[in-house]
């Protein structure tokens, strides 16, 4: 456990050195590309690379800062590549190549954790973190080389580095917002490691906090791929509706998360579930208010409204500061849960006043995942709270259908567009191979 909670810290620095270079990048790329296609394409990649040694260096430097100075390579290249992948990544969404973009993240995913974990069985510590992570945006380099490589050839050179320029600026324009909102993530583990020094309670922590970030991938995830169209159609009901499927997929989830929170850490890590129990509580239900900032943030983003981007991002921010350093020191990992939840609590008025009626979704999917919070105070043991947490998923889904969140005949139409979209993925693919098969005999 303590070999994890040194990965973390490291990680977490390294992290917090590409958020602190790159914040307001993605957005602006997904922006940018939607307007100029392949030029603005081409054009991110040349910013990403030029701010990827730069987050490298402050990478390193920040590992040496918690003492871990021996691994500064591990830093400076998890910030290098993670910094170099993002405009790459996100210019798919701008480019609308919403299956590459998805398929990418989940193989990077899947990699990350698979070969984390092998490493972990066969005893290598820390170094299984750190190489997992490392994997991540390996893979999405590599898949998004295949395109750049692919678009670089039909795009003129003259004037790139214009293009470069506006997408840098555009970015930094979008840099206040953005650290608040990345920040969010990456600066609580750095700040408890800093604060607290335990690196057994930074890893609970560290993996509380990825559990929560991963529920919210989803709505997340069909936001950020509304974005480009909202501001194409100039319509932000895109973004909106969006929101609302996002949040009836994903509410059922973390039902079953908050009703047994110590049986799934414990699924990870048995002595997690006695550390971070309470603290994983706080964090899941904070959940959905972090999902709805997000949204208002996008259309924030589509109206272009950098006033009201930096008064929500600067609440977040000067919330989690002041809770994390007030909170952690009096009561550990569980403080900085919950200045985590306040920090998003102190913003979700503000968000709620962007979204319009869209905050009652938000509202009536919260209101359904509060209502299994008090069973965690029954201290339920392994085999209830299995009970529980199934009983969560089933009434939680019935709960969005009837308050017509998203109901269940809208679910399983999604269910088999997705079906669809594989089976036909994979018989293009197919044809692919065949033709060039055929081509390669001739």
């Amino acid at each position: 456990m303590r070999s994890l909670g040194e990965a973390s810290e490291i990680i977490s620095a390294a992290m917090l050195a590409v958020t602190l270079v790159s914040a307001g990048l993605p957005l602006a790329v997904i922006r940018e590309v939607a307007e100029l296609r392949e030029r603005g394409y081409l054009a991110a990649a040349v910013t990403g690379a030029a701010l990827a040694i730069i987050a490298g260096l402050l990478a390193a430097v920040l590992a040496a800062v918690l003492g871990y100075s021996r691994y500064w390579l591990a830093a400076f290249a998890l910030a290098m590549l993670s910094t170099a992948s993002i405009p790459l990544i996100q210019g798919l969404v701008g480019l609308e190549r919403y299956p590459t973009y998805f398929r990418a993240l989940a193989v990077a995913s899947t990699t990350k954790l698979l070969l984390g974990a092998l490493l972990g069985l066969l005893g290598y510590g820390l170094l299984a973190a750190l190489l997992g992570y490392l994997a991540h945006p390996l893979v999405l380099l590599g898949v998004a080389l295949v395109v750049l490589v692919r678009v670089a050839g039909s795009v003129q050179l003259r004037g790139l580095m214009g293009y470069a320029r506006r997408v840098a600026g555009l970015a930094l324009s979008n840099y206040p917002q953005a650290v608040s909102l990345q920040l969010m993530s990456v600066l609580s583990v750095y700040l408890f490691a800093l604060i607290v020094g335990k690196p057994v309670n930074t890893g609970a922590l560290y993996i509380s906090l990825m559990a929560v970030l991963a529920l919210s991938m989803v709505p997340n995830a069909l936001m950020t791929a509304a974005l480009p169209v909202s501001v194409e159609s100039g319509r932000e009901e895109v973004i909106r509706d969006q929101l609302r499927i996002g949040l009836g997929i994903a509410t059922p989830i973390i039902s079953l998360f908050i009703a047994a929170p110590r049986l799934a850490l414990g699924l990870v890590k048995p002595e997690l579930a006695s550390i971070a129990g309470t603290a994983f509580l706080l964090m899941l239900l904070s959940t959905t208010p972090l999902v709805a900032i997000q949204a208002a943030i996008n259309i924030l983003n589509k109206r272009r409204d950098e006033k009201a981007l930096l008064v929500i991002g600067g609440v977040r921010l000067v919330v989690l500061i002041v809770a994390i350093a007030a909170l952690a020191t009096r009561l550990g990992i569980d403080g900085a849960a919950l200045a985590f939840l306040a920090a998003n609590l102190a913003a979700l008025p503000l968000a709620a006043r962007v979204l319009g009626h869209g905050s009652r979704i938000v509202l009536t999917t919260w209101g359904v995942q509060l209502l299994f919070a008090p069973l965690y105070l029954l201290g339920l043991g392994p085999g209830a709270e299995l009970l529980a947490g199934l009983a969560a998923l089933a009434v939680s889904a019935l709960l969005v259908h009837l308050f017509s969140v998203l109901r269940i005949d809208e679910a399983l139409v999604l269910v088999r567009l997705f079906a669809r979209s594989l089976i036909y993925a994979q018989h293009r693919g197919r044809v692919l191979r065949q033709k060039r098969s055929k081509d390669n005999e001739r």
